[in-house]
């Protein structure tokens, strides 16, 4: 009787483990800051500093933050498996020398359906073309 009631409970623990949500933090996307090194096969000149264009991924509350060059930026993701899908990203309005490369990468994450993480880098993709490549930092 005593062997059937852990065996019910191994189990019950085992069913419980297996169905319970990932953590925040789990996912490789949400462990860096991700800074643009490329887009659309250009590259991205970097000033190591907070204004790099770059990415954080929250996945308590499915947000991203982060940098467009210039204006801070902020939005919503979904993922699943290698598909990447960004929900309208919004920007700060502060006015700069360069907003056309700012404007370039809000228009590529809105064109972002898949992602990979290599050994180097998070390569943004419209489905197999690489569109961007970020480094993590």
């Amino acid at each position: 009787m005593m062997c059937r009631i852990v065996l019910i409970i191994i189990t019950c623990c085992c069913l419980l483990c297996c169905n319970t949500p990932r953590q925040a933090g789990s996912h490789q996307l949400e462990l860096h800051k991700w800074v643009l090194s490329e887009l659309n096969s250009m590259p991205v000149q970097m000033s190591n500093t907070a204004k790099d264009a770059h990415l954080q991924f929250s996945f308590k509350d499915m947000r991203i933050s982060g940098n467009g060059g210039c204006n801070s930026i902020a939005g919503t993701f979904t993922t699943s498996k290698s598909k990447l899908l960004f929900g309208p990203v919004l920007a700060t309005k502060v006015a700069c020398d360069n907003m056309k490369f700012e404007d370039a990468f809000l228009q590529v994450l809105a064109q972002v359906n898949r992602y990979e993480i290599t050994a180097t880098e998070l390569q943004l993709k419209n489905n197999n073309k690489i569109v961007a490549r970020l480094l993590p930092k």
